[in-house]
């Protein structure tokens, strides 16, 4: 009931069927994208820095070496985006399920265990780990390994 109160006094969210209108589930889908890169990107550089900082290394200098390895290493981007991948799939459940107060079924989204889904699933993680290994090859290979990552690697 409570619901029926809220689509009425906001038109310019809902349409007259009571489906969300496509620019607001654009921006939500934006606004929490961004939210998870932001923070994926945030807490590592905090507690690498905190780490650091707390090893002796002056606060300035660890933030720096954080975020440059956090931001330049293609290790760590290529799990930040590996991350960043995943959280949407939690992103589309929060649309279906809580926007759209629709019933929400993986097999709606193309995520269904059958038959041959724990092949797929392996490889997929081959097909990711062969990227993965491109991804760091090529970053040696290019010379972008960061002198605090080899120092850190190191010890």
């Amino acid at each position: 009931m409570l619901s029926r109160v809220r689509r009425k006094k906001m038109p310019f969210v809902r349409l007259k069927t009571g489906e969300v209108r496509l620019i607001w589930r654009v921006l939500i889908i934006i606004v929490l994208f961004v939210a998870v890169a932001i923070l994926l990107r945030f807490i590592p550089i905090s507690l690498y820095s905190w780490f650091l900082a707390s090893s002796g290394v002056a606060r300035q200098d660890a933030v720096a070496t954080a975020k440059a390895i956090v931001f330049e290493d293609p290790i760590w981007s290529t799990v930040l985006s590996i991350l960043n991948g995943l959280m949407s799939l939690p992103l589309v459940w929060f649309l279906i399920g809580v926007v759209e107060g629709r019933n929400f079924a993986w097999k709606d989204v193309g995520l269904d265990w059958r038959r041959g889904s724990l092949s797929s699933l392996a490889v997929g993680a081959l097909v990711a780990l062969v990227i993965y290994a491109a991804n760091v090859g090529v970053g040696h290979a290019l010379g972008s390994s960061i002198p605090a990552v080899s120092a850190f690697l190191a010890s």
